[in-house]
């Protein structure tokens, strides 16, 4: 059976269980030892549903887990060297990026704002432990 199944027996036998008890209510009575017998029947096949439902719902965790693992171990992908650049901001070609250099160090041209790049290189004259000499 599946799970689905399981649950709606489940449900159906909880359903049989409360009319019964409701008959007896209703009818302001003590239950028959017939009557006993079955809600004893009945409530057994609950737990044993119960069980079936609960066991295969944590057959399907640890598939789930498993699956994970088994995804998780595949090949690792290259890095995307391209990350962190954007395109647009990018020299096209080497000798773009010469040009650029060179109307940087020219008087009177505006500096590319590409050849800006600020990142920490290290080796500050002002840090011994960078490298540099105070």
């Amino acid at each position: 059976m599946t799970i689905e199944e399981l649950r709606a027996r489940l449900n159906t036998l909880g359903s049989e269980l409360g009319k019964m008890k409701e008959a007896v209510a209703n009818e302001k009575r003590s239950a028959t030892d017939e009557e006993k017998a079955k809600s004893m029947t009945i409530m057994e096949e609950i737990d044993h549903v119960d069980h079936q439902i609960a066991d295969m719902e944590f057959e399907e965790r640890i598939s789930s887990h498993l699956d994970t693992i088994k995804q998780s171990q595949r090949a690792p992908t290259k890095p995307d060297m391209k990350r962190g650049y954007d395109e647009e901001k990018r020299f096209k070609t080497f000798g773009e990026q010469l040009q650029a250099v060179v109307a940087a160090g020219s008087p009177g041209q505006r500096i590319d704002p590409r050849l800006e790049k600020r990142v920490a290189a290290g080796m500050g004259e002002g840090i011994p432990s960078d490298g540099g000499l105070a």
